[in-house]
């Protein structure tokens, strides 16, 4: 049985700059073709949408100067990759927020007794 008698055709209309997006990405070889880009998206998407349970996927703009530094740290060998050293980079921010606000909790009831 082929790949196409398991799977549905659809149609998909799409902006011309959105087309030409898309084309980019199949010209730098990360999609062999706009199918490919499509099911990919759908996927992630959908799995996206599904997440639940102890940890959640977020998704997340950084601008280009940020992700070269990020690439440059996991090129150094200082983190696995790119998305273990923003989750690292996250936690580690949450909990000084975390220890910051008990902080500042603990000196606002000290100064009220």
């Amino acid at each position: 049985m082929s790949d196409d008698q398991d799977q549905s055709r659809i149609t998909v209309r799409l902006s011309p700059e959105s087309l030409r997006k898309v084309n980019v990405l199949i010209n730098e070889g990360r999609y062999k073709n706009i199918s490919e880009f499509i099911r990919e998206s759908i996927d992630s998407h959908l799995e996206e949408l599904s997440n639940s349970g102890p940890s959640q996927k977020m998704t997340l703009r950084l601008p280009r100067n940020e992700i070269i530094s990020i690439e440059e740290i996991v090129g150094k060998g200082m983190a696995v990759d790119n998305e273990d050293f923003i989750r690292s980079a996250v936690r580690d921010y949450i909990r000084a927020k975390i220890k910051e606000i008990e902080k500042d909790e603990i000196d606002r009831v000290v100064r009220n007794e």
